[in-house]
């Protein structure tokens, strides 16, 4: 598995591995997401799995993800 450009990553709610580089408005990451709309009120992105929910219901999200792989397999 490599890591590929973000704009190639699935947008149909596969979960995902992302990489953030730290910005002044992240810190640097690696986090499991999905593509997801929120509510009405938000546009969709990249929603961090398990994050929690601020008090509209949303959710923690990579706003400046660069890159994605999938998820590796489980262990058997």
């Amino acid at each position: 598995m490599n890591w590929q450009p973000i704009e190639t990553a699935p947008k149909d709610g596969t979960l995902i591995l992302v990489y953030e580089p730290e910005t002044k408005h992240s810190e640097e990451g690696i986090y499991i997401v999905t593509w997801s709309r929120q509510d009405k009120y938000y546009p969709k992105e990249w929603c961090i799995i398990c994050s929690e929910q601020d008090e509209q219901g949303g959710c923690a999200t990579a706003d400046y993800a660069t890159h994605w792989m999938p998820l590796p397999k489980a262990p058997e």
